[in-house]
């Protein structure tokens, strides 16, 4: 299991709690330099603005990070010698827990990860502060859950 280190914590803290009541997302990606977190925006508004039908829902309850960003965040961290070591995402009022909809979207069709080795960070943000952080792990065909400690 990864150890983030207070200053990547904090700053997934900071992003979940400036984007509350909507969800934030991003990555962690580990280095030379230690843990990097890299919010990237939450596009399900504009998602759900233009196809309300597949796209019911909206940012206070999901997430989809913007894929042009993502892809330049994965290819920058690629550059630079780091890997991904967590995606990340808050709930708002609902708790730290990796629901049905977050385990589907991470695994494939035949049910291997899609990021292998690549942990999921849930923060919980009730009435805009984090209030609890879960880290999720698959592995050996099941979910492993931890807490992490909130950063002092």
């Amino acid at each position: 299991m990864m150890d983030y280190g207070p200053e990547a914590l904090r700053a997934m803290v900071a992003e979940a709690e400036r984007a509350y009541p909507d969800e934030a997302c991003g990555f962690v990606f580990t280095g030379p330099g230690g843990a990097r977190v890299e919010p990237i925006p939450n596009v399900v508004d504009r998602y759900h603005a233009r196809d309300p039908e597949r796209f019911p829902r909206t940012a206070r309850t999901a997430y989809l990070m913007d894929p042009r960003r993502q892809m330049e965040a994965l290819e920058r961290a690629e550059a630079s010698g780091e890997r991904l070591a967590a995606v990340y995402h808050s709930h708002a009022d609902v708790g730290a827990y990796f629901s049905e909809e977050d385990r589907a979207q991470a695994l494939s069709a035949g049910g291997e990860p899609l990021l292998p080795g690549v942990e999921y960070v849930v923060l919980s943000v009730r009435s805009a502060r984090c209030d609890d952080v879960r880290a999720f792990r698959h592995a050996g065909g099941a979910w492993s859950e931890r807490a992490v400690p909130l950063p002092r």
